[in-house]
């Protein structure tokens, strides 16, 4: 990873590929951390810089948050946690400039002029060496010859030749009349370089078009170069391996090209290419110090491997550059594979080659789906000629029909896409065509494991008759990690999620049991030998597996070497385009995918309940892609399958990241299956059949039933009894996190369909925390505390409500965005407006601010209720009811019913304020309607006290007691809110009046 901070922000990971980071404050701190590279900077200076006006109350959180969310854009590695504070682990361009003063470095205002960078970037300013200033020092420091010497060689370096020279004569004349010498050896030296004429560098051809977006490789060439005398660039057809070549050998003294592509023997194309021989002196001896570049050495590679043994001997001074789609394979190479160019490289190729200004977002889409392959850009932009670029984006998917006409003079091997694709498979051998072939399945890439059960089976063979998806509790022979006989991780409940209507109120949950999936791990060791007493037909079958694992591997690992296959850490993939090239062969097996794939799901989803959830959750985003190609196919071949599928992803959908949008298109493609009816409705009475069939059948995905409906399909008091047996049920569990649960649902029973429970709903939500957190379930744990909250604000009980929120940040965290996770009320929102009670409000506006945006009015609508709490509670009225009404406007349609009601009471506290009682008893009485119907009690008691205010304003002393005493009866005690506990004196004091 690198971080340039000498200019806009620029990310760059390893591959080459650039890193987009949203947003200011998280731009700001990792440019912040960029100007300490290497070390660790304190967490209280991070928080002063970044937060420089307004510092969140709870700033280590705060900065915690932004840490994490910053992770996930540029990789958890990148970043560093330490006692004191955080660490960039990452190459920055400040470190390199620094160390070379190479003013090439800048791109701009160091450190996007964020208000802590600017002592730093006037610093770093003064140290650049940029031509004015070296000029100004040489005119500074006449004599000094190390100074006079880099003039020189900058004027050359600028076109300006004489003007070097004439540096050159003046310091001399200066020297031997002032000093009485003559010049030095770093002076005689510049001199020289700049006196000497070009020579003959050898038979590079001129260059043709710019050269976009290879800096970074051609800097580690001339490393690599400089200690090491063979260095082969290999990478896939097309890529710009020769470019990159010839770039860099145009750098250097003297170098000679030599092309194999149509070479019968590369010796004699060697001694063809250094021309003509009159003193016929012995071919290597003519090589001197000069870089020798061996073009396409892959269809001849045995032989020019053994050129380069010969010439690396008999040569001493001679280094080689050889490019390959494969290795050469022989001692001392270096290889140094070239990948496709970044997005940004690729858009500027691209737009460079066309030649006029097109929509730079289609540009973008084409350039990503070309994978980046200078070749395939240089062909669409050359198709950009008589396309629109509307329409080549239309046909980019068709790229190696669309990409069917290139140069006239080019090699034969690029003048079409395809035709690339053909030369590298006409290199392969039969089983490594077929392993290609098979790989066209996986969409997004595999790992070894996957590779091996989908496409290693025969695969030195013919082609496979297409697989048979397996069934629950079937043998995968190609999953080597682990056994699992049940469903692992704690619980087999799943807890699903808010219904789109009121989800501050609402608490939903699902069951899926994860039907046991059995993976067998080999014998012995992983390569090793049965276990002794097994049967000889399993014995015999394990040698089996084990050698088609082994030819698999072999098979794997020869496509990446000849730049077929990607390798990125424990993945596999095909670039785009190789992978339409090997579809065309029509040899995959989708059903053996699909079984794969299911098979992993169902193995991972109880495992997002327990303390691996961290790695489950990795594994079913990282291997999106390939479920979703699995459930497409199923959902049109095998109904089993694709109910599997739904079944399996639903906990992962739905609580931990909700994909409200994925759950209705995938459920809506699930014929005959309950639990996609339910979730296709999301809680709504369409979902009655479907939701009493689950109960029926008495499965745990009948709880994803119970909990999505929120009374609209059997109505409140209904749904909070049928809970009340789940809670039962589930207490009797021998699983720790099924008699959590048991304890959770038995708080949202007491806390949301009773009156006078909310002490019990406290209780039983503490102790459904103790049991999440004994089994490791970070959402549930964020998701109790979140309900913990909602009673603790409601009772006025502010500081033990922001400790509980806190800790729900951390906890939320560590699942990756905060307000992804399915909670009652986003944990951000829920720290604001505590913060609005306290009085915190700069420290509630920070929260707000870090709320993402949300396609749901209704959640939109929170915020823009939250800041009409922070201008009421701010003193500003006008600008509360304006908020308030603006929200009321945008919910008119929403089934949201008990928010509404607590909008309506908040516009009555701000119009009662204004002294409007007459609009503010208005409100009041539609809230009171609103809420009455309500079995949630303590949501009663909160509007109740709000119209006991109005009561009071209005004289009616006697009436807003009587209205607090049924706000406590219906809380199960009074609130402790500094507002209530001041209005509850104060008419207790009128009352006394009164009398």
């Amino acid at each position: 990873m690198r971080v340039n901070v000498l200019g806009p922000l620029q990310v760059v990971a390893a591959d080459g590929a650039p890193v987009e980071v949203r947003g200011k404050r998280l731009r700001w701190l990792l440019i912040r951390l960029a100007m300490e590279p290497g070390h660790v900077v304190a967490a209280d200076r991070l928080i002063a810089d970044l937060w420089p006006d307004e510092p969140p109350v709870d700033g280590p959180a705060a900065l915690q948050s932004l840490v994490s969310r910053l992770r996930r854009s540029v990789g958890a590695e990148v970043i560093s946690s330490h006692a004191s504070g955080y660490r960039l682990e990452a190459s920055t361009d400040v470190e390199a400039f620094e160390r070379t003063r190479d003013a090439a470095l800048w791109r701009g205002a160091a450190f996007e002029e964020a208000p802590f960078a600017l002592d730093e970037a006037v610093r770093l300013a003064s140290l650049r060496d940029d031509l004015a200033g070296l000029e100004a020092l040489a005119a500074a420091h006449p004599l000094r010859e190390d100074v006079q010497a880099r003039l020189m060689l900058a004027l050359n370096a600028a076109g300006r030749r004489s003007d070097a020279l004439a540096v050159f004569a003046r310091v001399r004349s200066a020297l031997a009349d002032e000093l009485g010498v003559d010049p030095g050896e770093a002076l005689a030296a510049a001199h020289l370089t700049v006196l000497r004429e070009r020579v003959s560098r050898g038979n590079l051809p001129a260059p043709v078009g710019s050269f976009v977006g290879r800096a970074g490789d051609l800097a580690t060439l001339a490393e690599l170069l400089r200690d090491n005398r063979l260095v082969t660039l290999t990478g896939f057809g097309g890529v710009g391996k020769t470019r990159l070549a010839l770039t860099h050998a145009a750098s250097v003294p003297q170098a000679w090209l030599v092309e194999l592509d149509s070479a019968a023997e590369p010796l004699a194309a060697l001694d063809a290419a250094l021309g003509p021989n009159p003193l016929a002196a012995p071919l290597f001896s003519r090589l001197g110090s000069s870089l020798v570049v061996l073009d396409n050495c892959e269809h001849v590679v045995d032989a020019a491997a053994a050129l380069c043994v010969r010439l690396l001997a008999e040569a001493p001074d001679a280094r080689v550059l050889a490019t390959s789609r494969e290795p050469l394979g022989i001692p001392g190479e270096v290889v140094h594979p070239v990948a496709p160019l970044g997005l940004d490289h690729a858009v500027g190729l691209f737009s460079a080659r066309v030649g006029s200004a097109l929509d730079p977002g289609v540009v973008r889409r084409v350039c990503a789906a070309l994978d980046g392959i200078p070749l395939a850009l240089e062909l669409a932009a050359a198709r950009a000629r008589s396309l629109s670029v509307a329409q080549l984006e239309s046909r980019v998917d068709s790229r190696l029909r669309l990409l069917d006409r290139g140069a006239r003079t080019g090699p034969a091997r690029h003048r079409t896409l395809r035709a690339v694709i053909d030369w590298s498979w006409e290199l392969l051998d039969d089983a490594e065509r077929t392993l290609l072939a098979r790989l066209a399945v996986f969409v997004g890439g595999a790992t070894a494991s996957a590779v091996h059960f989908v496409c290693g089976a025969g695969s030195r063979g013919a082609t496979p008759s297409p697989g048979t998806a397996f069934e629950p509790g079937a043998v995968l022979p190609g999953e080597r990690e682990s056994v699992i006989e049940e469903p692992a991780g704690p619980g087999s409940v799943a807890l699903a999620g808010e219904a789109a209507q009121d989800t501050s109120a609402r608490h939903e949950a699902s069951a899926g049991n994860a039907a046991p999936v059995r993976f067998e791990p080999e014998a012995g060791s992983r390569r090793g030998t049965p276990l002794p007493g097994t049967p000889t037909s399993q014995r015999t079958q394990q040698v089996r597996q084990d050698q088609d694992l082994w030819d698999t591997e072999d098979l794997l690992a020869a496509l990446v070497e000849k730049s077929l296959v990607v390798r990125s850490g424990e993945r596999y993939r095909l670039l785009e385009t190789v992978r339409e090239y090997a579809l065309g062969q029509g040899r995959t097996d989708p059903a053996r995918h699909a079984a794969y794939y299911v098979a992993l799901a169902e193995r991972n989803e109880p495992l997002l309940r327990g303390p691996e959830q961290l790695d489950a959750l990795k594994v079913f985003d990282v291997e999106r892609s390939n479920l979703d190609a699995a459930q497409a196919w199923a959902v049109r071949n095998d109904v089993t399958v694709a109910r599997r599928m739904m079944a399996a992803r639903t906990w992962h959908w739905l609580v931990m990241t909700k994909r409200f949008e994925e759950i209705r298109r995938w459920a809506s493609l699930t014929p005959d299956d309950p639990l996609s009816e339910v979730l296709a409705s999301l809680g709504t009475p369409a979902s009655v059949a479907a939701a009493e069939r689950l109960w029926q059948e008495d499965l745990p995905t009948a709880l994803c039933a119970l909990m999505l409906t929120s009374g609209q399909v059997w109505g409140q008091r209904a749904l909070a009894e049928r809970l009340e047996v789940l809670a039962g049920r589930l207490e009797r569990s021998p699983d720790a996190w099924m008699r959590a649960f048991a304890a959770l649902v038995r708080g949202l029973v007491a806390g949301e369909f009773s009156e006078g429970s909310a002490p019990r709903a406290e209780a039983a939500y503490r102790e459904a925390l103790r049991g999440f957190r004994e089994v490791g379930d970070r959402w549930a744990v964020v998701f109790g505390l979140s309900c913990l909250v909602m009673v603790l604000i409601n009772r006025g009980a502010f500081a033990d409500g922001l400790q509980a929120v806190s800790e729900a940040r951390q906890v939320a965290a560590e699942l990756g965005e905060p307000e992804s996770v399915l909670v009652p009320m986003s944990v951000l929102m829920q720290a604001a407006r505590i913060k609005i009670r306290i009085g915190d409000l700069a420290g509630a506006r920070a929260d707000l601010e870090l709320v993402p945006a949300s396609p749901f009015g209704l959640d939109r609508a929170r915020v823009t209720q939250a800041y009409g709490e922070m201008a009421y509670f701010g003193g500003d009225y006008e600008q509360a009811v304006t908020l308030y009404r603006q929200v009321l406007d945008a919910t008119e349609d929403s089934p949201a019913n008990q928010f509404r009601a607590t909008v309506h009471a908040g516009l009555g506290l701000a119009l009662t304020r204004l002294g409007r009682l007459g609009e503010a008893g208005e409100h009041h009485g539609r809230a009171l309607d609103t809420v009455n119907r309500s079995a949630d009690g303590p949501a009663r008691a909160m509007v109740l006290e709000w119209y006991a205010d109005w009561l009071c304003a209005q004289g009616d002393a006697r009436a807003a007691r009587d209205a607090l005493g049924e706000a406590e009866r219906l809380r199960g005690g009074p609130s402790s809110d500094p507002a209530v506990v001041q209005l509850r004196d104060r008419v207790r004091a009128e009352v006394v009046v009164d009398r």
